[in-house]
């Protein structure tokens, strides 16, 4: 917190398909260590028995940089604050890692969270097995925000396998985006981490925003990214790459909780259409406390995203200050996805939320 506001990152509700069973390893790329920031790592033991979790941790240019062995108890958590310091020799600036549990009946969720020294703000990443399909970052930018802030979005893509990856990635514009569109190919070498400090501007020559398609052509990769402002320090939200969802059919409802509109916090909504055809969504606000909002039916463009700011400015006075979102499909089976950003007004920290899915009855 401060004086004029809070810093702050969005830790999501986690289901099954997000929890780690067994020994299969998963990862976090984009930790860092120094006068800027700094990283700390966390396990949550879900089972009924302690836990060893062996973290290997290798340089940008995959290098070994030396494990730790954690140690967790049945049913409780251990956090390793600037977990890159435990390394024995020279302390790294930046690292990915991979995290193995010793017993193959295990269930457990990894995170690290990269904190800025100078804001003391957050940003949650979740470790998550790597992947050879397609993935979605729903939300990247080059962007003036609502204040005049230059909002940007920094990558990391990690290579944990033992072969070559190579990934092609391409934007799915927003509204005010202006750049190119094409596809761009990044090759990963095995046991390294690409990092790009402005997506937009590397590797499409862009302004605006945009959700990012990223197919995996060869090997597997985990990859998160940070959408931040701020020059002599900065604040920001973790947005994961998450995996292509499953269709939705007429009828099913992505929900979005904890919104905010208020002298103190505001809230975007983003929804991202993943379907080469345009998508017929309704989109429908309620408080907090269950009253009904405004209702608007919304042609989500193909392969785009659709923002809405101030999402609850929307409704007419009296204004709830708190409230959730439903957004229902209308027509055919579309992938579609949704999430919030909820903005400090003191210090413009924003933090992430993905919608949840509700099927229909």
């Amino acid at each position: 917190p401060s004086a004029v506001g809070a810093t702050a990152q969005g830790i999501p509700v986690l289901g099954d398909s997000s929890v780690v069973d067994g020994a299969d390893a998963v990862a976090v790329p984009g930790l860092v260590e120094g006068s800027t920031f700094r990283t700390n790592l966390g396990v949550a033991n879900l089972g009924d028995s302690d836990l060893g979790v062996s973290a290997e941790f290798l340089a940008p240019d995959g290098t070994p940089l030396g494990s730790l062995a954690i140690a967790v108890p049945a049913h409780e958590v251990v956090q390793r604050n600037r977990v890159l310091r435990h390394l024995d020799g020279a302390v790294p600036e930046a690292a990915s890692v991979v995290l193995r549990a010793d017993d193959p009946d295990a269930r457990y969720a990894a995170w690290a969270s990269v904190v800025d020294n100078r804001t003391n703000d957050p940003s949650f990443r979740l470790a998550m097995a790597a992947s050879g399909d397609e993935l979605v970052v729903p939300a990247v930018a080059d962007v003036r925000g609502a204040t005049g802030e230059h909002w940007r979005t920094s990558m990391d893509i990690f290579n944990p396998g033992d072969r070559s990856a190579r990934v092609s990635v391409r934007p799915l514009p927003g509204s005010r985006y202006s750049g190119n569109t094409s596809r761009v190919e990044l090759s990963i070498p095995m046991g390294s981490t690409v990092s790009v400090a402005n997506v937009m501007a590397e590797l499409f020559d862009a302004t605006g925003s945009a959700a990012l398609l990223m197919d995996v052509l060869e090997g597997e990769v985990v990859a998160s990214s940070r959408t931040w402002q701020g020059d002599d320090g900065s604040v920001g939200q973790g947005i994961p790459a998450t995996t292509m969802p499953d269709d939705l059919q007429s009828g099913d409802r992505l929900v979005v909780a904890g919104l905010h509109e208020s002298d103190d916090r505001r809230t975007n909504l983003g929804m991202v259409n993943l379907e080469p055809f345009a998508v017929r969504v309704r989109l429908k606000l309620w408080s907090s406390v269950g009253d009904e909002g405004p209702v608007q039916t919304i042609t989500l463009p193909p392969e785009s995203l659709t923002q809405r700011n101030a999402v609850l400015a929307d409704w007419s006075e009296p204004r709830p200050a708190t409230g959730w979102a439903e957004i229902e499909i209308l027509d055919q089976p579309a992938r579609v996805l949704a999430w919030s950003s909820v903005v400090d007004r003191g210090t413009s920290d924003p933090t992430y939320h993905q919608a949840q899915v509700i099927p229909a009855e």
